[in-house]
């Protein structure tokens, strides 16, 4: 017994295709051997002046019409040098190193100890590390170039030197309070 898949193919289908694939497999290779036969050549093409010059002098840098470039560095800037400044961590400008307190962020010190005396101020900085440190008025501390300014009662006033978009110096005054 058929199962109804078998009952509703027509065996005659795949004949019906039949004719029309031998002519594809017939005319197609007869066209493409027609078509290679047709050779046309051609004379070669006259070389074209690229360039006119008319009583001027080629400048120094361009180079000469015959093809030849020659590149001229000066005045122009190194195209594989950083456009950000890069800041050194190792030493400051005049190659000074720069201390322990000058590598810190000021968000990694806390101040500890605050001391006013008669002639003196100094104050007790703690690191991230739980290490303690003695500043006084002008000491360097932080990565943006930060000096102690003041030390008051209670409080330290850090300045930084910066320079705003139009390049002028200004200064930035930072509070770091005491915890205690």
């Amino acid at each position: 017994m058929l199962n109804k898949k078998q009952q509703t193919r027509n065996p005659r289908s795949k004949k019906k295709y039949a004719p029309v694939i031998v002519m594809a497999l017939i005319i197609v290779p007869f066209n493409l051997a027609i078509a290679s036969q047709d050779l046309i050549y051609k004379d070669t093409r006259p070389e074209k002046e690229m360039f006119e010059v008319k009583g001027e002098e080629v400048k120094k840098g361009v180079g000469d019409l015959t093809g030849e470039y020659f590149y001229d560095p000066t005045d122009k800037p190194d195209p594989f040098k950083s456009f950000l400044v890069l800041k050194k961590a190792i030493s400051d400008e005049d190659g000074t190193p720069k201390t322990y307190l000058e590598t810190l962020e000021l968000s990694q010190i806390d101040v500890s100890i605050i001391v006013v005396g008669a002639d003196k101020r100094w104050a007790v900085v703690v690191d991230s590390k739980n290490v303690g440190h003695v500043i006084r008025e002008g000491t360097p501390i932080g990565t943006n170039g930060g000096t102690v300014n003041k030390i008051g009662e209670g409080e330290i006033v850090i300045r930084e030197e910066y320079k705003d978009f139009r390049g002028r110096t200004q200064y930035r005054d930072i509070v770091k309070r005491s915890s205690n």
